[in-house]
């Protein structure tokens, strides 16, 4: 089982895999993005990340915050989950923000993502997406 770091969206855009790999251009870094079969580029819910070696560094799952979905089954989760933190006026922020909340990218880091080499591509991927739906991180 991998690490998670989620983002907690308000905004919802379609993300094309294109702005993803020019957003690593730019940076110089190069992946492998893998769709499952069925998977549009340009309207995804699941993603593999390789490096260029091909190596698993990632899988992101993107679960829009609707009625019926697993986007809305995991946002009432982790509202139940931090009624009972400290301080309690976090958890009240908390509660009223997930109102908010329109999409959940779930980011599974694999161990290869840890390596210094690797990092960097997390990194921009994240703040890439972080950029476009804003909201906030949440980490295991």
């Amino acid at each position: 089982m991998g690490y998670y770091i989620r983002i907690f969206g308000k905004n919802d855009p379609d993300i094309h895999l294109d702005k993803i790999l020019e957003s690593l251009a730019e940076e110089a870094l190069e992946v492998k993005l893998l769709l499952p079969d069925g998977e549009s580029p340009a309207k995804w819910t699941m993603l593999d990340i390789n490096n260029k070696e091909g190596v698993p560094l990632i899988q992101v799952e993107r679960n829009p915050v609707v009625e019926g979905e697993l986007g809305k089954e995991e946002l009432e989760e982790f509202r139940e989950y931090v009624k009972e933190y400290k301080p309690t006026s976090a958890a009240k922020w908390l509660d009223k923000y997930f109102n908010k909340v329109r999409v959940i990218y779930a980011f599974q880091l694999l161990n290869a993502a840890f390596d210094n080499e690797n990092h960097p591509i997390l990194e921009s991927i994240k703040t890439m997406i972080w950029r476009q739906t804003g909201g906030i991180f949440q980490a295991d």
